[in-house]
């Protein structure tokens, strides 16, 4: 199956659980989450760009899933949003967010 939606919010909880430990967020940070990466989680986040993704998977489903009901991609999608995705539990991905709209401005 593409996403089940039994998988959904285990797969939120593991991401949150790996992406948001105030512990381990800024050596992970620095690994993957550059300006140049920020930029490409922002195309996906915009709506066409987002509703095309959904409509895509929603137009697969019922070949690749045995499940009848599609799980909510809006909030499977929450990860391309790191620094709302895990709010207070780190600052890491907000101050390279602000870091990147300085180096833009």
């Amino acid at each position: 199956a593409v996403v089940s939606t039994q998988s959904t919010g285990a797969y939120l909880d593991m991401e949150k659980a790996a992406m948001c430990d105030s512990a381990c967020a800024e050596e992970i940070a620095d690994g993957f989450y550059s300006c140049c990466a920020i930029k490409a989680m922002e195309t996906v986040r915009r709506k066409p760009i987002k509703k095309a993704l959904i409509k895509t998977v929603k137009s697969i489903w019922n070949l690749s899933s045995d499940e009848k009901k599609m799980p909510n991609l809006n909030k499977f999608m929450t990860v391309f949003d790191l620094a709302k995705f895990c709010g207070r539990k780190t600052d890491v991905y907000r101050r390279i967010n602000e870091e990147c709209e300085a180096l833009e401005a």
